[in-house]
């Protein structure tokens, strides 16, 4: 990336919506036209999402991306009695960046990763988003029948 295309990262501290502490990166596009949430995968921490993220600010798309609780940046000191629920990632942690990130001045969407994309249906406020695309996500079907 050429430094006159360098985008601005900026690192947050979020609340979640039962007050656990979040880390989180927004990668300012320089003439933003859209927001974009990352939904990230089990157990992977944002900074995967990185270059994405940055290719995503250099077409226009304002981007968040979140450590959910027990990953990453989020994740306690110690991990010995942590107690957290799926649920949680979505219902609290990507709640509170959605929150974060939606200005009704521009079209927020949101991309899903594995978990990401489950989540989605879980999320409070998911009507706030224009869009969404999802990848690497299963389809939840459990088949009780082999011959059906």
């Amino acid at each position: 990336m050429k430094p006159e295309h360098a985008i601005h990262r900026e690192e947050l501290n979020l609340k979640a919506g039962d007050g656990y502490p979040l880390r989180a990166v927004l990668y300012h596009a320089p003439e933003p036209r859209a927001r974009l949430l990352i939904g990230g995968a089990t157990g992977v921490p944002q900074g995967f999402y990185r270059r994405f993220a940055e290719y995503a600010a250099q077409q226009g798309f304002t981007t968040l991306s979140v450590d959910y609780r027990g990953i990453g940046q989020s994740k306690p000191g110690n991990l010995r009695g942590f107690k957290m629920q799926y649920l949680d990632w979505a219902w609290h942690d990507l709640a509170a960046a959605l929150d974060h990130l939606h200005q009704p001045d521009l079209p927020t969407y949101m991309v899903g990763h594995s978990f990401g994309g489950h989540a989605f249906g879980l999320l409070p406020g998911h009507e706030r988003v224009a869009g969404f695309f999802t990848f690497g996500t299963g389809a939840g079907l459990a088949r009780l029948d082999a011959a059906i």
